[in-house]
This record gives C-alpha cells, structure tokens and sequence, in this order.
C-alpha cells in the first residue's frame, strides 16, 4: 500500500514530470552520461499511455485498478503482435556467450586466436543491480580500452510486455572484452578498492571459452534455423525438426554444465516449448514473463488440436475431472485462432451446447473439426457454421440421438464448401441434409446409418457427381435401382463398401450394376451374403483395384474354388483379404499370389483348408509386409519356417521393411521355429475369433436396433456356437498331432464309420 501511494505522489505533476525526464534521458544519451534513465522514463511513458493524466487526481483509483486488469492480460491480448525474424534468429542463439557473429567467426579461425580472444576477456560478478552496462563499461575503461560490454539481464529492458514487474536480483554478471591483453590484466590483478562500486566489491575471472563452445555446438547441431521462411508459418520445419535434433551426447553435455533455460534468449525458448504437450506447455506459462512469452509464441507452431490422440489429455481429463466448457474456453484462446484441425472425441467431458459457440468464436481458421460425443441443440447448431468460412471436413459419428433438423441447421452454411463428411453410426440420419451439399464434396462415410432412404441417397447422387470414396455399410434400405444410380452418377467413385448381411431389397444382379465403376481402386464386401461367383466374375475386370476384402463373404456354395482364382487377374492389387473362405485352399492361393505380385497385405483368418503349401506360395512376393493366418488349423511349423528362411536378413535388410506373420489358432509350435538371421517376425495373437465376434456383433445390433431388437449379450456366439468350434479345431489338431484318445472303437469298421460320419457333421466331405 505504502508503494501504491507514493507512485500516486510521482505523478503529482505529470506533464512537467514528463518533460523532464524526456530532456534528462535526452541529454544523458547524446552525452554518454552515467545516469541511464531508460527504465524511469519507460516506465513513465508506459503509465501515461494508459492512464488518463490530465483526469488523474480525481480517477487515480479507478484507473490503477483498470491498469492492474489490463497488466494481467497483456501478454495474451498483444501475443499476435511479434513475428518471428529469421534473418537475426541464427544471430541471437547465443547472445550471453558472445557479443556478434563476426566475433565468433573471428574466434573459431584458429587455436591462437581463440587463445587469445580468451585473455581479453573476463567475468565480472557481484555487480549491484542498480549498475547499466554504460556505467559498467565507464569504470572499467581505467584499466584499459573496452570493446565490448554485456550484462545479459538488461535484455529484458526491451521486452514487449514492459508493465509486468521486473523481478529484483541481488546481484548481476556481465561479460567485459578490452582491446587488449594487458587491460585484462590489470583489470583482473586489481585490489578490492578498485573493484569497490555502489558500496560493493565486484570479482573478476577468467573467462573460459570452453563451456561457451560447447553450448555453442551444441545449438549449432540443432539445425534450428531453415531457410529464410517464416518459422510461424512453415509448419514443414517444425515436422521434420525432429530428425536435426543434437545426438544425446550433446544433450548431456549441455545438462553436465547445468545451462540454465534462463540463459537461451526467447526465440529457443520458443522452439523447446512448441515440442512439449499443450498441457505441460500451460503448466509452464507459470514459472516467469520469459516462460509466458515464449509459450504464447510457440502456439503459433501448432495448427492441430487432438484430445484423442493426447495422452497428456487423457491423464488430465478423466471421470473425476471431465472437460469442462471453462476448460475449453482457457485452451481455445490461447492456440485457437491458429488451429485448422479440431478433434474432440475420445476424451470425457460434460460439454454442453455453449460448446459449439466457443469453438466458433475462437477457432474461425478451422478446416476440419471432430465433433463426435458434442450433442446440441438444432438451435445452438444452426449458428455454428456461419464465422467458419474455411471448414472443409466434419465429422459426427456414433451422434444416435441427433435428429436430422439439427443436421440440416449444421450443414446449411457449410454444404456448398464441404469435401468431407463422416456421420457413420447416426442411426435416426434420414440424409435430409443431402440436397445441401454441392460439387465439392469428394468423401462421405455412411456406415451405419440405417434409415437413409432412397429419396436421400437419389439427392446426393444428383448433387455431389464429384463423390470419390462412399461408404454404405449397413444402410438397410439400399435396393437395386440406388445402385444403378450410383454406377451412373459417380463416375469417378474409387473407394466404396457395402458391408453387411441385411439388405431385403438388394439382389446380385444388383450388386454386379456397381462393377460397372472402371475407376474403383478399393471395394470392401465384408459379411455380404449377396457376393457369388458372378459378382467376383465382375471384380475380376477392375484394372485398377488395389484393395479388396470379402471377409466373411458369400458362403460355401456360391463362391467356388474355380472363380476365386481369377482374382489372380488383378495385377494392381496390394491388399488381399480372403478371411473364412471355403474356396480359398493350397491351390487357389497359390494360383492368387502368382498373378498379384505386388501383395503386401494378406489376410485369410479361419480358412479351413489352407495348409502348407499354400502358406509357401507366399515366398515369391517380394513386397510382402503383413500375413495373418490366425484360425488356419492345417498350417504348421514347416510352413512358417519356409516364410522365415525366404526372408533373410542382409546388409541392406535397414532399407527393406519386416514382416509380420500371425501364426494364433494353428497347430505352429513357436517354439520349434528358427528366426534368427530373419526379417519375418513371428505375432502369436489369435485374431479370427475376436475379430469376426466383433464384426458380426456390431453388424447384428445395428440390425437389432433397426428392428427394435436389444442386444446387450458382450458375446454374440452362443455356448452351442463356442463348444461346436471348440469341438471342430480339437478334432483336427489331435489328429495332425497324432493324440491318442481312449476310443470305445475297437474294430476297423467302426472306426472308419464313425470318422466318416464325423467328417459329414462338420462339412469336411460331401454325400
């Protein structure tokens, strides 16, 4: 309080206090004078830029409390304010540790002249804070002529943010160079008298290079400076900063010399805080005006805010402490206007409809947003598209509740302009929406959203021909004439997926109308019971087909070994999967990887008679990176150490990628196998159970939920289900294993009667 009243007896008289300080600070800086004025006269006009002095006896109070409110949000208010210099970036990386780049340059020529550069200079501590570097360099001119002064404190002198406090320090270092070696002398044989100013006794040393020059390349290793870009805006450097970071040896040594972060200037601090997690960066906003500085710069560095992707926000924000629209608000105005990705799914929160204003207000560069688990209101929503101008991707998925009027107020500003849209398990989305959306749009995922009707689906064919990537998936209502429609309209259709067992109005002919796109590049036909041997006739005729999956497709009867194997016509194809097809056997596969030779990934889960042989046709493809063989109950040992010996290691084995193999569910002993000198690595998880539970799970209780059906069951199989497959691989594992059993059978009629009605029970042979 006492301080508060005397800085109200300083401005007694402001503008003849004002003038004064303006002709003494004057005529101290043309005349080179002792008494450096800077910080009063800053200070001063600092205060009469924001208070009112000609009102100031009467509205003192007022206005200090308004100037203390406005002290505290100033470093947030001006951080848009300072841009990046490249071009003195690279000057100023180590500006406690040399004067210029010239000197530096001059330092490096040779081990002489560093040698003696180092006996011109001296450290000089225990200097009292209230000593400028004029002073300093004026009292030391007796020992000799000075080149150089520098106290690295008095930077902060010309910080953008001068109303903030300065904090008070005991004593300051400065870094002093002479012209000469014998100035430096004198200077560091001096008694204590000379060294006597402001009532204390200065100490003088040597000043060692040694340390400098670690620091020193250590920043160079860094590679920190690019090119002349802009570094807030070439987000490029950032991403691949990580590959020019220093070897931790020069890490360790910058620690083992205890290099303070105080001592980097604010541009390094900047960069060192742009690679930590936004909420430790926060945390650090704490630790001084430095800190709070540099981290508002380093917001700029980022232009993605992903609370899924975080771990720092899955540990922050949890069931005890869910994401709050306070906490929202705190991080959205920090980094906000600088973000053009938003993801806010997979995180817990109890945002509420407020939420949509507060991503509009404070992020109006957004391109693509994540908004899935944020409900609202139709009339919150309506109001959340118009400031984002540039927003291109939306995604909304699993939103079960969201009527189509509040999709319809969402997407009524941003229709035209957007290019991608994922609603994928909106269950009451009719697809009302869909007349909105124009020729930009390039990518729409359905799956899932069981209602959409014909009437919909006939609009955004008819409004947006540009569509390269659909997906369909469970959409109950799809019939035969929305896929001809399709075929007809989107010509330029190159990925799209109909995945899926429930579509009453769809037939094969149907579903053959749609392989009439030439442009498909990925076609995935899981669990659709409508594939057959006409329907693989046609995929066989895509030239440009790169990926294709029929897991779980068709059934035993109507795909054939015969017409599987024409897949082998695709020469383009690079990932394969052929999980639980009957058809697929030693033959067929072999018959697959000899015309695919650029296969990389293959999946065949649970195909039953797949062994050996087959699994060996796989050595012939040169650009194999994943093989997954989980449930194949005839492949062994024998199979999975021919994939292990085609596959050596060598010395250019760095540049070729490694292989992984799942052996889970087969009769392989892990054990027994050689994977030394291999680039195969053996995964020992069983995915085809787990895996087609799921499928089937998820494809069910859409149906369900469709039909007004409940499924609340975590597993899908029942126990007849589980004891007839655990019965099926147990059968023929004991048998490839030759596991005697304690059989009732004595003769060797009854035994081939019982193994032939066995082999009938389970499909293995035909009557």
């Amino acid at each position: 309080m006492m301080d508060f009243r005397t800085e109200v007896c300083t401005f007694a008289r402001p503008a003849a206090m004002f003038k004064t300080l303006r002709r003494l600070h004057g005529y101290n800086l043309e005349n080179r004078g002792l008494n450096d004025l800077s910080e009063t006269f800053q200070n001063f006009v600092t205060r009469a830029r924001f208070f009112n002095i000609g009102r100031l006896r009467r509205t003192w109070s007022h206005s200090a409390v308004e100037f203390l409110k406005y002290r505290r949000l100033l470093p947030m208010l001006t951080s848009d304010e300072q841009a990046f210099n490249t071009a003195e970036f690279s000057d100023e990386l180590t500006p406690g540790l040399s004067v210029s780049t010239s000197t530096q340059s001059k330092e490096c020529d040779s081990p002489l002249q560093r040698s003696k550069n180092e006996d011109r200079k001296i450290l000089v501590t225990n200097i009292s804070r209230h000593v400028t570097a004029n002073q300093l360099k004026s009292f030391f001119s007796k020992f000799g002529a000075i080149s150089s002064c520098y106290i690295p404190s008095e930077e902060r002198q010309h910080s953008l943010y001068a109303t903030l406090p300065k904090k008070s320090r005991s004593s300051l270092t400065a870094y002093i160079t002479f012209k000469n070696m014998e100035g430096a002398e004198r200077a560091k044989n001096a008694t204590a008298d000379e060294l006597r100013f402001y009532d204390q006794v200065m100490l003088i040393s040597q000043l060692s290079l040694k340390k400098k020059g670690v620091v020193r390349n250590a920043l160079q290793k860094t590679n920190v400076y690019s090119g002349p870009d802009d570094l807030s805006n070439n987000m490029v450097t950032v991403a691949s900063r990580s590959t020019t970071l220093s070897t931790l040896a020069d890490v360790a040594s910058l620690f083992s010399h205890r290099l303070s972060l105080s001592v980097l200037p604010p541009k390094v601090l900047t960069l060192i805080l742009s690679f930590l997690p936004p909420m430790d960066r926060i945390r650090l906003e704490r630790v001084s005006k430095s800190f709070l500085e540099s981290s508002i710069e380093a917001w700029k560095w980022n232009d993605a805010l992903s609370f899924s992707s975080d771990s720092g926000f899955g540990h922050t924000f949890s069931p005890l402490n869910p994401l709050r629209n306070i906490h929202l608000k705190a991080l959205l105005s920090r980094c906000g206007v600088h973000l053009k990705s938003l993801d806010l799914s997979g995180v817990v929160h109890l945002l509420d409809e407020q939420a949509f204003h507060i991503i509009s207000s404070s992020c109006p560069n957004l391109e693509e947003v994540n908004l899935s688990g944020l409900g609202g209101h139709w009339q919150t929503v309506r109001t959340f598209g118009e400031p984002l101008t540039n927003l291109r991707s939306v995604i909304y998925r699993d939103m079960v509740g969201i009527s189509d009027k509040t999709m319809w107020y969402l997407f009524k500003p941003l229709g035209m302009n957007i290019c991608e849209v994922d609603l994928r398990g909106c269950r009451r989305f009719k697809g009302r929406c869909f007349r909105l959306f124009g020729n930009s749009l390039e990518k729409i995922l359905l799956d899932g959203c069981c209602r959409l009707d014909k009437q919909s689906l006939e609009e955004l064919c008819l409004n947006s021909p540009n569509i390269t990537e659909l997906r369909l998936s469970s959409c109950q209502l799809v019939s035969d004439d929305i896929l001809s429609l399709i075929s007809r309209s989107l010509t330029h259709l190159k990925s799209f997926a109909l995945c899926g067992d429930f579509f009453p109005n769809l037939t094969s002919m149907g579903l053959m109308a749609l392989l009439r796109l030439r442009c498909l590049c990925e076609l995935s036909l899981d669990n659709n019971s409508l594939v057959s041997d006409e329907v693989l006739e046609e995929i066989t005729n895509l030239p440009h087909l790169r990926f294709l999956s029929l897991a779980y497709a068709g059934s035993d009867v109507t795909i054939t070994e015969k017409v599987i194997m024409r897949i082998g016509k695709l020469k383009e194809l690079q990932t394969l999967d052929v999980s639980s097809l009957a058809a697929i056997t030693d033959r067929s596969l072999s018959t697959i990887i000899s015309g695919c030779l650029k296969l990389q990934i293959i999946r065949a889960r649970c195909c039953t008679y797949l062994g050996d042989e087959g699994v060996c046709s796989l050595t012939t493809l040169k650009n194999l990176e994943h093989i997954d063989l989980s449930g194949c109950l005839l492949v062994t040992s024998n199979g999975i150490q021919a994939l292990l010996d085609a596959f050596p290691t060598s010395e250019y084995s760095q540049k070729l990628t490694m292989i992984t193999v799942v052996v889970g569910g087969t009769v392989c002993n892990v054990q027994s196998l050689r994977q030394s000198n291999s680039r195969v690595v053996v995964d020992i998880s069983d995915y085809s159970v787990s895996c087609s539970s799921n499928t089937a799970e998820e494809l069910f209780s859409i149906s369900g939920r469709f039909l007004g059906t409940r499924n609340n069951s975590d597993e899908s199989s029942s126990d007849d289900e589980f004891d007839a497959l655990t019965t099926h691989r147990s059968f023929i594992i004991d048998a490839l294993r030759d596991v005697e059993d304690d059989s009732p059978l004595e003769t060797q009629e009854s035994i081939d009667e019982w193994a032939e009605r066995e082999a009938l029970d389970l499909g293995l042979i035909a009557k």
